[in-house]
């Protein structure tokens, strides 16, 4: 599926992927999925040589709107960063895109999530998740 934002397509995204088919070195083991290192991830993000990349979602997130938006602005963050010419290597990115998602996991009050744990030494301004406009529910309400 062609992935879309008021029918234009979403910046750094060519396709969107939650049927079930997950990228090559990631697995299922026990309903979730794991990536190539064996962590637990809802999504993921795949890039491409033409700098545009995939949003692979994971078919368990669907049980709740919550965990799909947060899995799909985990991702979507990826994303911008990738079409903003940012690496995606080293830990960043992810670093970014966790501060996000704990701020979404604390406003919607999930507290089964586990987090990478991620040194404050990975921040980077040009990396923040506030840059690219996607912001924490939080700070509409």
């Amino acid at each position: 599926m062609q992935a879309t934002e008021n029918g234009e397509n979403v910046k750094g995204v060519r396709s969107l992927y939650a049927d079930g088919s997950l990228p090559e070195g990631y697995t299922i083991k026990d309903g979730a999925v794991l990536n190539s290192k064996g962590k637990e991830v809802w999504g993921t993000y795949v890039t491409g040589k033409d700098g545009l990349g995939d949003v692979c979602i994971c078919k368990n997130i669907f049980l709740s709107g919550q965990r799909l938006y947060i899995a799909m602005g985990h991702e979507y963050i990826h994303a911008a960063q990738f079409y903003a010419g940012l690496s995606l290597e080293g830990n960043a990115s992810e670093y970014a895109a966790t501060e996000w998602t704990k701020q979404q996991t604390k406003y919607f009050g999930i507290t089964s999530f586990k987090f990478e744990s991620l040194s404050i030494d990975y921040y980077f301004p040009k990396y923040d998740y506030k840059r690219f406009l996607i912001n924490p529910l939080y700070k509409y309400r």
